[in-house]
């Protein structure tokens, strides 16, 4: 397949498949960030995601067929190059998308439970 994916979308993809072909169930929240593997077979981003260069800054954040990498944004093609571009009204928006990225990120820094205990008790056999 031609589409992006993520090592994000590779937990949730493994439970689906689980869940359909063992019947393993599944919980009704989970805390990754993934949606699933994408398999179209044309090239497309349908997901929206930090690239975390170090783990102490992230600064890159790709959104359907832009990246973002601090003030620059660049255009994806189907190789996966990358040519800069100015479109002022989409960096905007893809900037506002990183940004409340940015803030859940935080506030599950500074503490904030990924899910409520009973899923996580129902879920790791403790009672």
């Amino acid at each position: 397949f031609a589409s992006v994916s993520s090592h994000y979308d590779v937990a949730p993809s493994i439970l689906a498949f689980l869940n359909k072909n063992y019947n393993i169930k599944k919980p009704s929240m989970a805390a990754w960030l993934g949606d699933g593997l994408d398999t179209a077979r044309a090239f497309r981003n349908v997901h929206r995601y930090p690239l975390i260069q170090t783990k102490a800054t992230i600064i890159d954040f790709v959104m359907g067929s832009y990246h973002l990498n601090d003030e620059k944004l660049f255009t994806l093609s189907p190789e996966m190059d990358e040519i800069e571009i100015t479109e002022y009204a989409t960096m905007k928006q893809i900037k506002a998308e990183f940004s409340r990225f940015k803030q859940r990120n935080d506030r599950f820094a500074a503490g904030a439970k990924l899910i409520p205990d009973s899923l996580f008790r129902k879920y790791n056999g403790s009672n």
